[in-house]
């Protein structure tokens, strides 16, 4: 299949490094939401807690905010004990189920377009994580909004990888994918989950998580690829790019305004001031996209918290200091509960992958 001009200059030009999305599509939450129910969660429970609404499945344009996406995966992971659970639950996301790049995905010519249409259009279903390739490179780098030693990394990083792993079989209809996988996190207990759905070119601990591409996988055919739909749903995508509001959202401005802040502790009223609106207003905006301030201000609390505890600067009492807490006690009740871990505990651990 030739390419036209317009699919060669989205081939051959150099990627743009789009900024990670911070909406996801409510149908990914629905998608949740049924696979918690499938493993014996109560799914209206979490509808309610997380104030969700079941009538926004049937909007497609729909969209929540990629961070309470992300507390709602957390709170499912929370109760079970299952290794695999969401490298099945990225197997759901077959390209047939994320719309119009499902479609260009399925039609491309080989793996070299599909890998590259995956990079430049994942803002447009991603939830708080971005992929970067340079035509030529072997391996495609993945970014996460999130420190990488975090639980809801990790996550993250299965749902992605299994979709993937799973897609480009279904893609090439071939058992066999030719893809490796590194990982910037220790090895888990249930590695071997990895191997089963990922493969055994696998390895842990390393610099940057990436998908490691060969020659083959590059080359490989797809077997529905058509030049005309592809042509069309190309088009598509970059329209609903171009309408992706380049004005900063909500959420960005009040994260940027936490983080500018002394201590990360400005307040909800100080914050509204600063966007010239009234903490109401302030309130119902963040509630339209299922955010509080409270909980936005605790995420950047605790991310900025583990950047400080990587880099080994500050002692505990100090970061505990510096993020205006009032004694290091109440900061390590914090941290822990939101790590899973104590800070000693996530420096050494932290310590301990950079060394291997």
């Amino acid at each position: 299949m030739k390419l036209n001009a317009r699919q060669q200059s989205i081939i051959s030009r150099q990627p743009l490094k789009r900024p990670t999305s911070q909406l996801v599509p409510y149908k990914h939450v629905a998608m949740a939401i049924d696979f918690a129910s499938q493993q014996g969660l109560n799914g209206k429970e979490l509808l309610n807690r997380f104030g969700f609404e079941e009538d926004q499945y049937h909007f497609p344009d729909k969209q929540v905010s990629a961070s309470l996406y992300s507390q709602l995966l957390l709170e499912i992971d929370r109760y079970t004990t299952e290794g695999d659970l969401w490298f099945r639950f990225g197997e759901r996301f077959t390209f047939v189920s994320i719309g119009d790049l499902g479609h260009l995905l399925a039609t491309s010519l080989n793996g070299r377009e599909a890998i590259r249409y995956i990079c430049e259009y994942y803002s447009l279903i991603s939830c708080g994580t971005s992929l970067f390739w340079v035509n030529g490179d072997s391996a495609v780098t993945i970014e996460r909004n999130c420190p990488a030693l975090s639980r809801e990394a990790q996550i993250k990083t299965e749902i992605l990888l299994s979709s993937i792993a799973r897609n480009a079989s279904l893609l090439t209809r071939s058992t066999t994918t030719n893809l490796g996988f590194e990982f910037d996190y220790l090895r888990p207990s249930y590695y071997e989950r990895y191997e089963q759905y990922l493969g055994s070119n696998i390895s842990f601990n390393k610099p940057q998580c990436r998908i490691l591409l060969s020659t083959e996988a590059l080359d490989q055919p797809i077997s529905l690829a058509d030049e005309q739909v592809n042509a069309s749903v190309l088009a598509s995508c970059e329209q609903q790019l171009e309408n992706q509001r380049i004005e900063p959202t909500i959420e960005e401005k009040v994260r940027s305004l936490i983080l500018s802040s002394s201590g990360l502790n400005i307040s909800r009223e100080q914050t509204a001031q600063s966007l010239a609106i009234s903490t109401r207003t302030l309130n119902r905006r963040l509630a339209e996209i299922g955010l509080r301030f409270d909980l936005i201000q605790r995420q950047e609390k605790h991310r900025y918290a583990c950047r400080l505890l990587e880099e080994h600067s500050l002692t505990v009492n100090e970061i505990a200091f510096k993020l205006a807490f009032d004694s290091p006690s109440n900061f390590t009740r914090f941290f822990t509960r939101e790590s899973g871990l104590s800070p000693s505990k996530f420096r050494l651990a932290n310590t301990q992958s950079n060394i291997s």
